[in-house]
């Protein structure tokens, strides 16, 4: 019945006047238990205590306290990841769908493998998944799509991906997908029943990005082989590793200490990821058809309700206690940030629902009520997500259209061919064109955050880099920079110097200035170089605030006259900040190097995950270094000039 009321625009409409009471009303109907107004927030998942008080009441409170930047957070997450274990393992996900096991899989197509002479278990999976990708791509035609040219096949470094089936003229359409057999929150078999269950994501920031991923562990725990999307299913990976916010190995999570940027985002996003699937989507889950008898199964007898604690650590204990949630909702997210495109619900309004084989299409399910709310969605294609990324310009042979799908239905996925393209060659498609498109180039250790892998790029514009400086290592760059140039007699010596900054970067921040300084690096933005001449675009983001950070940090508040100054405003060193920076940033050039080694050195657990994860790594600190080379050699030739 409120399925019904919230499909209905006044119904719709009604449910969005008091959200509330609405929600409440929703969640009693339901079954699911009622939450406080506020909801759950981030900060009951922020793993220092002490910086909250524990008061997550006050908005101002948390967001004052909330340094998802510091060392200790990250350090603290990994710390339970090792009592807990790792956040998901490929058995654990096996187990969930026993349709896809190689057992199961032969006696399923024993007809069409009858004549099979396979030599290895890998030769079988192979066969197998090649069947499974034919029912599939049967099934999308079947459903207005359009798969005759293209084929399941293995690349020259091992990676399985789209190729083209036959040559493909430069211009015609590779595949086409539509939109409503991808899998997604409008279009999974619960979609209807949605908008009570769910409407607690509206209260959390983000958490409505993550609704994909509801929508897949549902289809897994609650239809299984029943599922229109089984084949698919089965055609996913059970590990996904490079992802920093699953890092389980401790040496291998040990890598991003040095790259505060990066370990900030995951950090973050691993406390996202607790608070959602606990506190959001298992009650959600729950709530839908079907999903109190499922979530039972996945939480199991004996097991301990609540999975990976309120930190953000791992999955690993709980499943041994038999309760696998955990473990399903950190691969799904996986699964779903990793393989989905983003579709505007609009967009999906216009597109038909997804049937199984014989079914018929069915319409998308989203309710009204969560159109207010829901802008956008992530969406699975079937076929789709198997096309590998190369770069525009760079290796990619074909581009992503939304186009009307061949035989009707709405909107389809669309893969166009860009260039000519000869029979056996992988489709290769640039993952974020549209996205950048708007907001330029993304860094290296954002598509390590959002893929789990960093692709090869000629473009400097994905150079990029973000430090602190602290006071240890600002008392160190002023003793290199004297060093350089020629001082013979410092003011203080280092262990001094850093005493007296750290005492300074206190004073600074009980005067509302940043305690704690990040330098970026990144090649110049275009419009910037508009502006000026390109060549003093500066490659230091912000450089005039990062000289004026350095030289009140290196201000000396004990001077007096008698010490060559005025109380205040002497500095401790006889260098420049300009100096200063550029040692700073000759320190960091050696740092990332070091990283680099490291990353590519380090044996961890020996997984693939872990080796995906330091491969990954050691990309982006190989990327930050680069970025860090033209700096400094920007800052030398502007000294250079002044001299």
């Amino acid at each position: 019945m409120i399925a019904e009321i919230a499909k209905h625009p006044l119904g719709g409409a009604a449910f969005n006047l008091s959200a509330a009471a609405v929600r409440g009303f929703a969640r009693l109907l339901v079954g699911a238990p009622l939450s406080g107004s506020g909801g759950p927030t981030l900060c009951e998942y922020y793993p220092l205590a002490n910086a909250t008080g524990g008061d997550c009441s006050s908005p101002e409170t948390i967001a004052v306290s909330l340094d998802w930047a510091d060392p200790r957070v990250w350090a603290a997450q990994q710390d339970s990841v090792k009592l807990q274990g790792p956040f998901y393992e490929p058995e654990d996900i096996a187990s969930l769908m026993p349709w896809c096991s190689l057992n199961a899989s032969l006696a399923a197509f024993a007809d069409q493998l009858k004549d099979l002479r396979a030599d290895t278990a890998g030769e079988e999976e192979a066969a197998i998944a090649a069947q499974r990708f034919r029912r599939l791509a049967e099934w999308v035609a079947l459903n207005g799509g359009d798969t005759s040219r293209v084929a399941l096949g293995v690349d020259a470094s091992g990676a399985r991906g789209l190729h083209a089936l036959g040559d493909i003229p430069a211009g015609e359409i590779a595949l086409a997908v539509p939109l409503r057999l991808g899998l997604s929150i409008a279009t999974f078999r619960a979609g209807r029943a949605a908008a009570g269950p769910t409407a607690d994501f509206a209260r959390v920031e983000d958490a409505d990005l993550l609704l994909d991923a509801l929508a897949l562990s549902y289809e897994v725990a609650v239809h299984g082989e029943r599922s229109p999307w089984a084949d698919h299913l089965c055609l996913l990976p059970r590990r996904f590793g490079g992802l920093p916010v699953h890092a389980s190995d401790p040496d291998a999570a040990a890598l991003l200490s040095p790259l505060p940027n990066l370990r900030r985002l995951a950090a973050k996003r691993r406390a996202l990821l607790q608070l959602v699937g606990e506190r959001l989507a298992a009650p959600a889950l729950t709530a839908l058809p079907g999903g109190r008898t499922a979530m039972a199964k996945l939480r199991g007898v004996g097991a301990t309700a609540g999975g990976g604690g309120g930190a953000g650590g791992g999955a690993g204990n709980a499943t041994r206690k038999g309760d696998l949630w955990p473990s399903l909702w950190h691969w799904a997210v996986a699964a779903t940030k990793t393989r989905s495109v983003s579709m505007g619900t609009e967009e999906m309004r216009e597109s038909g629902g997804a049937g199984a084989p014989g079914e018929g299409g069915l319409p998308v399910r989203l309710p009204l009520a969560m159109l207010q709310w829901v802008k956008e969605m992530g969406l699975v294609l079937p076929l789709f997500d198997l096309a590998n990324h190369a770069f525009e310009g760079e290796g990619s042979n074909v581009a992503y259209q939304l186009l009307p799908a061949p035989w009707g239905g709405g909107l389809a996925a669309c893969l166009l061919a860009s260039t000519d393209i000869r029979a056996g060659q992988p489709l290769l498609f640039d993952y974020m064109a549209s996205a950048e498109a708007e907001a330029g180039p993304s860094c290296a250790d954002r598509w390590l955050l959002e893929y789990g892998f960093v692709p090869e790029t000629a473009d400097p514009r994905r150079d990029c880099d973000t430090f602190h400086v602290s006071a240890a290592e600002l008392a160190a760059a002023v003793a290199a920079a004297e060093a350089d140039e020629g001082v013979v007699e410092a003011r203080l010596q280092v262990s001094e110097l850093e005493a007296r900054i750290r005492a300074r970067l206190a004073r600074m921040q009980d005067d509302g200035l940043p305690g704690r300084f990040e330098i970026e690096v990144r090649h110049p933005d275009p419009y910037e170089a508009e502006i000026a001449d390109p060549s003093h675009a500066e490659h230091v983001r912000q450089r005039w605030a990062a000289v004026h950070w350095l030289t009140e940090a290196l201000r000396d508040d004990g001077a007096d006259s008698a010490g060559g100054g005025v109380a205040g405003t002497a500095s401790t060193t006889f260098v420049d900040a300009d100096a200063v920076l550029r040692a700073l940033l000759s320190a960091r050039r050696k740092q990332l190097a070091a990283l680099e080694g490291a990353a590519q050195t380090r044996k961890g657990d020996g997984s693939k995950g872990d080796l995906e994860l330091r491969r990954g790594v050691a990309a982006v600190a190989a990327a930050a270094r680069r970025a860090v080379d033209r700096a400094l050699e920007q800052e030398q030739e502007r000294a250079r000039g002044r001299g």
